[in-house]
């Protein structure tokens, strides 16, 4: 939970203060990711995309490699802590 105030009212502060603590921890367990399929979902919704591609929230950078190599990828983010990841 980010804080005890309702989605609608939290600032742009307090998201990104909320993303640069988790990122740290932000990876998980890549065993995990494989048993549960999020690899290979996540490789078959951004094989679709292609031209010119806006990752919003791109957190770290995760979907990059899924997408076609002829993409023109720009991610923003939101959290430099994520983007270091």
């Amino acid at each position: 939970m980010l804080h005890s105030r309702t989605p609608s009212r939290l600032s742009t502060d307090d998201i990104r203060q909320y993303y640069d603590r988790q990122a740290g921890t932000y990876r998980k367990d890549e065993r995990l990711k494989i048993l549960l399929g999020e690899k290979r979902l996540r490789r078959q919704l951004m094989a679709r995309a292609r031209g010119k591609i806006l990752d919003v929230a791109c957190g770290t950078g995760e979907n990059f490699t899924y997408f076609a190599e002829n993409s023109e990828v720009t991610g923003i983010e939101l959290s430099a802590a994520m983007l270091d990841r």
